[in-house]
C-alpha cells in the first residue's frame, strides 16, 4: 500500500469521524427539543451516565491513538524498505 493511499484514506476517515460525531451530537442533544435536552441534562446528573460517556470517549480516544501509531509504523517500515 502506498503512502499516498494511506493519507487519502486517513482524510476520508477523519471526515467520516467528524460526520459520525456531529450526527451523534445532534441525536443525543436533539437541538431545539427542550424536553429531550432536559432529560439528557437530568440523566447527566447520575454518576453512571457520566462514567459511561467518559469511558466511551476514552476508549475511542485510545483506538484513534492506536490507529495513529499503527499508521506511523507502517509508513516508517514502508519508507525504510525502499
Amino acid at each position: 500500500m502506498a503512502v499516498n493511499t494511506l493519507v487519502a484514506d486517513d482524510s476520508d476517515g477523519i471526515r467520516n469521524a467528524i460526520r459520525m460525531f456531529l450526527k451523534a451530537h445532534t441525536d443525543v442533544l436533539i437541538i431545539g427539543d427542550l424536553q429531550r435536552q432536559a432529560r439528557f441534562n437530568a440523566a447527566w446528573q447520575l454518576p453512571e451516565v457520566r462514567f459511561s460517556h467518559r469511558l466511551i470517549t476514552t476508549v475511542w480516544g485510545c483506538v484513534f491513538v492506536g490507529e495513529l501509531i499503527l499508521r506511523i509504523s507502517l509508513i516508517c517500515h514502508a519508507s525504510a524498505s525502499r
